[in-house]
């Protein structure tokens, strides 16, 4: 024989399974708004990240054409500085050439001199 269920039973059993439904549809809202507020951060997150990643690399690229011109100023800078110098050393040579020069000239000056005068006395 069957065993009959009291009808204020059921109504308690249904009462808590409605409850308990309620209960899970209400954690299942709430595990949606965390996901969905869980993705939108991580959106956020990732776009910030990209940003700040677009800055360094920014950043970097300003460095190194700093640095590019100071290494090109640094260059300029030494080959100005070794372009003096060989100025300078050919200044330095041309004077002692004209001093040579002159020299040489004096001295042939004076073996002319010297032939012109033991001409005169012969």
């Amino acid at each position: 024989m069957k065993k009959i269920i009291p009808s204020s039973e059921i109504s308690n059993e249904v009462f808590i399974l409605d409850k308990t439904l309620k209960e899970i549809k209400d954690t299942e809202k709430k595990a949606e708004g965390m996901i969905n507020n869980a993705h939108k951060k991580a959106e956020s997150i990732l776009a910030e990240a990209k940003e700040n990643g677009l800055k360094v690399i920014e950043l970097k690229k300003h460095e190194l054409t700093a640095h590019k011109e100071e290494l090109l100023s640094k260059k300029k800078k030494e080959l100005e500085e070794e372009r003096a110098k060989i100025l300078r050393d050919a200044q330095q040579k041309i004077q002692q050439i004209e001093q040579n020069a002159k020299k040489h000239e004096k001295q042939a000056i004076e073996a002319l001199l010297k032939t012109f005068k033991a001409e005169i006395k012969a």
